[in-house]
């Protein structure tokens, strides 16, 4: 007996989730590292229009090895300014992998940054 098309709707929309669930998924592992094995590709449930496995991103961050998940936004900006020099705003959000609102926050708070007259921030403590 065939579902209700609502019922069908429904269970598309799920799926939809699903997908998108398991690709951001595997973009966090591939940009922090696999500690633990993860399937990374959507699993087939009939649907014949599985999404392809996302591409990596690249941080610009090399994270410690041993764990990388660890590693805090604040972390991850002054280790980010140390190998690569002074930036911009924009350049530490397009590179680093930090949140652009973490960026904002611990720039502005943190008396270990200050913002050169190029407006490129740097680490002075």
């Amino acid at each position: 007996m065939p579902l209700p098309p609502e019922v069908q709707k429904t269970l598309n929309a799920i799926d939809r989730k699903i997908r998108a669930l398991e690709d951001t998924k595997a973009r966090l592992i591939e940009a922090f590292g696999d500690s633990f094995p993860v399937q990374t590709s959507p699993q087939s449930n009939g649907n014949s229009r599985l999404t392809p496995p996302p591409k990596p991103i690249d941080t610009g961050v090399t994270l410690p090895s041993e764990s990388p998940i660890m590693l805090s936004s604040a972390d991850r900006l002054l280790q980010f300014i140390r190998n690569h020099g002074p930036a911009t705003r924009k350049e530490i959000a397009e590179r680093s992998g930090v949140p652009d609102g973490s960026i904002s926050y611990l720039l502005r708070n943190n008396p270990r940054y200050r913002q050169r007259e190029d407006q490129k921030w740097e680490v002075i403590a």
